[in-house]
């Protein structure tokens, strides 16, 4: 069997690249859920660090564009259910203010 080898060589400035674009990624995801469970944060980073990798794709590394290709495909169940927990406490925060005024 003929397997396709995805093995590539990066320079010194492409890795660079790719750690800062890891770096801005991951404090997008930080500032999107500051309640994350931080027990999870281990298999956050692992998958991060994979869709970094996955979106360099095959020609020069460019920050901008690497940057934006890892947000957008960022998976939104990452920050799903603490956004829900939040919006639920948001609620209950607005419901019990209000009946503070009505007495």
């Amino acid at each position: 069997m003929d397997f396709y080898n995805h093995t590539r060589a990066f320079h010194p400035l492409d890795l660079e690249i790719m750690d800062r674009v890891y770096e801005a990624a991951w404090a997008a995801l930080q500032a999107r859920d500051p309640f994350r469970d931080p027990d999870k944060d281990g298999e956050r980073q692992e998958s991060l660090r994979k869709l970094v990798f996955n979106n360099t794709g095959t020609g020069r590394i460019d920050f901008d564009i690497l940057c934006d290709r890892v947000l957008a495909n960022m998976p939104e169940n990452w920050t799903m259910f603490t956004v829900r927990r939040r919006n639920a406490q948001e609620a209950g925060r607005t419901k019990s203010s209000s009946s503070w005024r009505r007495t």
